[in-house]
């Protein structure tokens, strides 16, 4: 459980997650694969003094900066493959959708990146 409930903070969140991984050791493909998944809740929307910045422009405070609440799941995969004793292949890997209540702030990040090694 995160919790982020600081005074100055225009997003102030509850998020639950589970994660679980596999991993492997032993001969020459070695790594991790790991998934997380959670929800995160956002202070109420209707509480200018918790959901965002609110300023003064026409009488009235107006929210400046607010979240949906969302569901997410990240996958992170690292792994090494050893092509023999000095060279290697490394791969790290992530990816990270979020589902969000209002539909036009879904997100999703990714990316990877692959290396060749050599260890003289």
């Amino acid at each position: 459980i995160d919790r982020l409930t600081a005074a100055d903070s225009p997003e102030q969140y509850t998020q639950v997650g589970l994660r679980g991984s596999v991993e492997s050791y032993a001969g020459p493909l070695t790594g991790i694969l790991a998934l997380e998944y959670g929800r995160r809740w956002y202070a109420d929307p209707d509480d200018a003094s918790s959901a965002g910045t609110a300023i003064d422009v026409d009488g009235y405070d107006d929210i400046l900066f607010a979240e949906s609440d969302f569901s997410y799941l990240e996958i992170w995969l690292m792994a090494t493959w050893a092509v023999s004793p000095t060279v290697s292949v490394e791969l790290i890997a992530n990816y990270q959708p979020e589902r969000h209540t209002e539909q036009d702030d879904d997100s999703a990040l990714g990316y990877a990146n692959a290396r060749l090694v050599w260890r003289p």
